[in-house]
């Protein structure tokens, strides 16, 4: 499915913010850290996020979460060869405290499952 810049300018204008977390604003940053290490073929789409469109306010973080658990995180694991270092450098986690760090390096899972709900995980890529 081949998704126009203009239908995912309507994605995004649709899903602004959730719980003060700056969809746009997070896209943006992600993209440019991974465009950094990897050139500008490589981006996460605003198509990834669809998903949150038409959901209740109440769900919207457990569908961005799940949005990044099941999406996001193994499309970087990919880009990037599974290196967490890098991984963890595009989600901001080398800047973050240890409860919003999506990847644990010091556990088997790499996965801190518990990050994925919480809005300042998101917010703090960005800031």
């Amino acid at each position: 499915m081949v998704i126009s810049e203009g239908t995912s300018k309507k994605i995004l204008n649709r899903i602004e913010t959730i719980q003060n977390i700056d969809i746009k604003m997070l896209i943006k940053t992600i993209n440019k850290r991974i465009e950094k290490q990897l050139g500008r073929d490589y981006k996460i789409g605003h198509s990834y996020f669809s998903s949150l469109i038409g959901k209740e306010k109440s769900e919207l973080i457990v569908e961005l979460g799940l949005v990044f658990k099941q999406k996001i995180i193994p499309l970087l694991f990919g880009y990037f060869k599974a290196d967490l270092n890098k991984i963890a450098y595009v989600l901001g986690d080398d800047r973050k405290e240890k409860e919003y760090r999506f990847i644990d390096k010091n556990h088997n899972s790499f996965v801190n499952d518990k990050a994925f709900f919480k809005p300042e995980s998101y917010i703090k890529i960005y800031l």
